[in-house]
């Protein structure tokens, strides 16, 4: 009796082992399935999706808030900026852009985005999608990450990144809609401080790292369908360290920077309705910049 059921048991195992590994194939069906089909701003890039769109934001979280909905306009804008982005990221996007979109374009990047340089391995999710150009930086960055997802692509699902994806697959319209709704607290108002953050991104060393970045970006990318712009988004400070830098850049006759601080009034850098906290615009800040016809989208 007991090597039949020894036996039996085996046998319940190995069909338990074949059906699980059926459940993970499936699953991992699905979600590179969710990945590719999201309507979230990088599947949309980095997928065979179609694109419609012929201007573009790029960059950190500075830069997510310019959009249709906040700058109020019929123009067909794709937002592909994403929370902590750098320079890596930036330019692999701009290498999808170039790659899917043949006709006139312009790309508009946000200059903070272009502080550092980092390979982020949350982004090895859209590795396998046609446009996705960091494959080999990801590879040797993120080995055991990078193995795993290969492997068992259900694995995916332990990523931040991942449940964004998900969330804009269900909800597709609401990728585009992203605005800071948050509001300063009279506290900050009234005396905001200069977070660790604020002083990388505007330190002299770290406006030369930038403006090196952009002369490269130009060099490389820019052509008679490609224009590649570049603008510093307003920081809510007593110090007024963006201001600051897009003068400096100006004096030093920085290519392709759209005038954004310097065009606007005085009134407006003190205005908290103006920014959702001391370092991003609110929608209100996006739309008035966009009412002083800042960026023209020609």
């Amino acid at each position: 009796m007991k090597p039949h059921l020894y036996i039996f048991n085996f046998k319940k195992l190995l069909i338990g082992i074949f059906y699980g590994l059926i459940l993970l194939y499936i699953g991992s069906i699905i979600v590179n399935y969710i990945i590719e089909n999201s309507n979230h701003r990088l599947s949309k890039i980095y997928s065979s999706q179609k694109i419609e769109s012929s201007i573009f934001f790029v960059g950190n979280s500075r830069a997510v808030p310019f959009n249709n909905k906040n700058l109020n306009t019929n123009k067909r804008i794709l937002n592909l900026s994403q929370n902590s982005m750098n320079s890596f990221q930036v330019e692999n996007i701009i290498k999808a852009i170039k790659s899917k979109v043949k006709n006139k374009k312009i790309i508009y990047i946000e200059l903070t985005s272009l502080a550092n340089y980092e390979i982020q391995c949350q982004y090895s999710i859209f590795f396998n999608l046609n446009f996705y150009y960091e494959k080999d930086e990801i590879a040797k960055k993120c080995k055991r990450k990078f193995f795993f997802e290969r492997a068992v692509p259900i694995s995916k699902i332990n990523n931040e990144l991942f449940f964004r994806v998900l969330y804009y697959y269900f909800f597709p319209k609401r990728d585009q809609l992203w605005t800071n709704n948050y509001k300063m607290p009279e506290s900050v108002c009234t005396n905001p401080k200069t977070s660790d953050l604020m002083k990388f991104f505007f330190k002299l060393n770290t406006e030369k790292i930038i403006h090196k970045k952009t002369t490269y970006l130009l060099d490389k990318y820019s052509d008679e369908n490609t224009k590649i712009l570049f603008f510093i988004s307003p920081v809510y400070q007593k110090k007024n360290f963006a201001l600051e830098m897009e003068k400096n850049y100006i004096k030093k006759k920085f290519k392709n920077l759209v005038k954004l601080n310097t065009m606007l009034n005085n009134n407006f850098f003190k205005n908290c309705e103006m920014f959702a906290d001391t370092l991003h615009l609110s929608a209100d800040g996006v739309y008035s910049i966009f009412k002083n016809e800042i960026f023209t989208f020609n």
